[in-house]
C-alpha cells in the first residue's frame, strides 16, 4: 500500500507478493498555494507614516504565526503559510495594545494612560479557501471570508477588514475678559 504523507512524500508500506516488481507511477503531487491577507489601518486625527502600529497573525489554534506593522497607506499585509492541502484554513488578527491602557467597558476599545490614544480593540477573522487546480496541477488560496468583532466580541457590520485607532485632539481654550457698562481696564 502506498500513502503520501502531508508533506506530499510517497511512502510504500508493503509489496505484495514474492519476487514481484513495484513500479513507481508519479501522480504528480499538486503544488503548494500561497496568498497573503491584506487588511488595512485608519488613523483618525492622525497621519499613519508607517511602521506606526503592530499586528498578530494567528492560526486556527491561537498560535502566533506572524507580525506585520501597517504602511504609510495603512495597508497592513500577511504572507500567509504556503498550503499543501485542499480545505478551508481560519486565521485572527490583533492589534498589539501597549501596556498601560485600559480597557473602556463600554465599547471594548483600550485608551492610552495619558488620553491621548484609543486603539481599538476588535479581531478581524479571515478564511482562506484553497482548491486543487487541476489544469495546472497546483492549489490555489484565496481569502474568501473576512469578518470583525469589536473588542466586546459583537460582529461589526462595516469595515471589516479595518482597524481603527483615534488620536485624541487636545483643545485649547481662550479666555476673553469682557466688561459690562464701562471700558476695559488696559493690562486687562
Amino acid at each position: 500500500t502506498n500513502q503520501y504523507t502531508s508533506a506530499g512524500v510517497l511512502v510504500c508500506n508493503s509489496v505484495k507478493g514474492t519476487g514481484a516488481e513495484w513500479h513507481y507511477h508519479n501522480h504528480d503531487l499538486p503544488a503548494p498555494g500561497s496568498t497573503t491577507l491584506d487588511l488595512k489601518k485608519s488613523y483618525t486625527n492622525g497621519t499613519l507614516s508607517g511602521s506606526d502600529f503592530t499586528f498578530n497573525l494567528y492560526d486556527s489554534n491561537n498560535k502566533l504565526i506572524g507580525t506585520a506593522k501597517n504602511d504609510k497607506d495603512g495597508k497592513i499585509s500577511f504572507k500567509l503559510p504556503e498550503f499543501t492541502a485542499v480545505g478551508k484554513y481560519t486565521y485572527t488578527v490583533k492589534e498589539v495594545i501597549p501596556s498601560g491602557t485600559t480597557q473602556d467597558s463600554s465599547t471594548g476599545n483600550y485608551v492610552s494612560s495619558d488620553n491621548s490614544m484609543i486603539y481599538d480593540g476588535g479581531t478581524i477573522t479571515a478564511v482562506v479557501t484553497v482548491t486543487k487546480n487541476s489544469s495546472s496541477n497546483s492549489l490555489d488560496a484565496e481569502v474568501t471570508s473576512i469578518t470583525k468583532k469589536n473588542g466586546k466580541g459583537v460582529s461589526v457590520t462595516s469595515s471589516t477588514d479595518t482597524f481603527t485607532n483615534e488620536k485624541v485632539s487636545k483643545g485649547s481654550l481662550k479666555i476673553v475678559k469682557a466688561t459690562t457698562g464701562g471700558t476695559t481696564p488696559a493690562g486687562t
